[in-house]
């Protein structure tokens, strides 16, 4: 598959499969990670391509595995989210300040995609690299990174929005 050949057929298929991820994740930037994922994957197996019959059936195939991962996935993490609610760690170092400051976060992570909480959860608090994100999510390292990228401009948005930072400062 050429350079051209793949961008019309991502261009004919977009839409589509959007709607398609969309109706099973319920969230457009979710549906469109997934989306950009599937593409990134079928841009670096280009090469086997032409041995599939229906490409459209197959893509359509893979969004919908990735869909069903993606909605495994959350659930684990709407679980673990739920556990470390419940028994939160308390904070190693800093005084009643920082402690607010991350409650303020972990407010703003509730209004994000379950993908976005996942991912910022596991860069920022837990400390693992993009590859091991990308490894434990099924996704590509650049998904892990846009992902992360939205949900840090988004808790900021959020932050900002509900003038708590002011408060604490």
């Amino acid at each position: 598959m050429t350079e051209y050949e793949f961008d019309q057929f991502v261009i004919s298929q977009s839409n589509r499969l959007f709607g398609f991820c969309f109706k099973i994740v319920g969230n457009s930037d979710d549906a469109k990670d997934i989306l950009q994922d599937i593409f990134t994957v079928l841009w670096q197996r280009r090469d086997k391509v032409a041995d599939i019959q229906n490409v459209s059936a197959f893509v359509t195939t893979m969004a919908r595995n990735k869909c069903i991962d993606f909605i495994r996935k959350n659930q684990a993490m709407a679980k673990q989210r739920n556990a470390m609610e419940l028994n939160p760690e308390p904070e190693a170092t800093g005084g009643d300040n920082e402690e607010e400051k991350l409650a303020l976060v972990h407010f703003a992570m509730k209004e994000l995609p379950l993908l976005q909480q996942q991912v910022l959860l596991m860069r920022d608090f837990q400390g693992l690299e993009f590859v091991a994100i990308a490894e434990e999510l099924n996704l590509s390292q650049e998904n892990v990174r846009m992902t992360l990228s939205r949900a840090r401009k988004k808790v900021k948005e959020i932050i900002v929005g509900s003038n708590l930072l002011n408060r604490l400062l």
